[in-house]
């Protein structure tokens, strides 16, 4: 579904999948590039994840981003993302 024309319940669905891909042990275990930029607590800037590029292909808004992510296993602290 083009992002234009997905509803908002769908936008956030789908940025709350890529990111929960991103943070996925499979994708973390070949992902050099996002595990160079988490810390030591396994968290990475906000700001990092929404320059990739299939997320700013979904969103450019940080909002969605965070409200992708209630509910999920994947969180926030303060300005990162947090890997479970």
């Amino acid at each position: 579904l083009p992002v234009a024309a997905m509803s908002h319940t769908e936008l956030v669905a789908a940025v709350k999948k890529q990111v929960e891909y991103y943070f996925s042990k499979e994708n973390l275990q070949q992902d050099p590039f996002l595990t160079s930029q988490m810390d030591a607590q396994m968290t990475v800037p906000i700001t990092t994840v929404m320059k990739f590029a299939k997320m700013k292909a979904l969103t450019q808004e940080e909002s969605v981003l965070r409200e992708s992510l209630v509910g999920s296993h994947i969180t926030i602290v303060e300005d990162r993302i947090k890997a479970n």
